[in-house]
């Protein structure tokens, strides 16, 4: 028993102190494609899709992709598709989704070590794209385009009061439903950096 509370302790810590160095860097958003414009998704209210939902355990490559992974969305049709996904395997193993294959060279950049004839490289993982799958989400998402630069945080993701234009588009099975455009009435734009630190400690404690 005591030994559990040690670990439980332990892993308190880590967490914040995990948390505290992500808080801390910009963060890879998620987009969406809107009548030939892209917009990052600032919230979720409902439930998208995850790697495990195709098997894979996400991992970190970095500071800036806390939960491993990262989507491209579309609007066809008046419906919600995953157009593309990048996720880096804790495993190595990427299984087809929706019949396509990950393309592992897609995001992969190498380098000349300065002091060792040897190379180097990073990656965020495999790529996965015109996926195409239909997300029957029942909910809302945030958008946000036009950033303004003078705003930009090294910490987390970009507030709402970040970005000119925002909309607020309203789901039922998938289907677009409603789009409110709050870009004019900022007192209706709330404010999810609290929310997404939630959302990273949620992430960790349930995978």
């Amino acid at each position: 028993m005591l030994r559990r509370i040690k670990r439980k302790k332990y892993f308190t810590l880590f967490l914040i102190f995990f948390v505290s160095i992500v808080w801390a860097t910009g963060q890879i958003s998620d987009s969406l494609y809107l009548d030939g414009k892209v917009y990052s998704i600032l919230s979720v209210r409902g439930r998208l899709l995850y790697p495990s939902d195709f098997g894979i355990e996400a991992s970190p490559p970095h500071t800036a992709n806390v939960h491993g992974y990262y989507s491209e969305y579309k609007i066809e049709n008046e419906k919600l598709f995953l157009s593309k996904i990048t996720i880096n395997s804790k495993d190595g193993k990427y299984p087809s989704i929706n019949g396509i294959e990950a393309d592992l060279d897609e995001n992969k950049a190498c380098y000349k070590h300065p002091k060792k004839n040897i190379d180097f490289c990073t990656t965020d993982g495999g790529v996965y794209k015109n996926v195409n799958k239909l997300i029957p989400l029942t909910g809302k998402l945030l958008l946000g385009r036009d950033f303004i630069k003078e705003r930009y945080v090294h910490s987390g993701w970009q507030k709402p009061s970040a970005f000119r234009e925002i909309l607020d588009l309203e789901f039922h099975n998938g289907e677009l439903i409603k789009i409110d455009n709050l870009s004019n009435d900022r007192s209706k734009i709330p404010d999810h950096s609290l929310e997404a630190l939630d959302e990273i400690i949620n992430f960790y404690l349930n995978n």
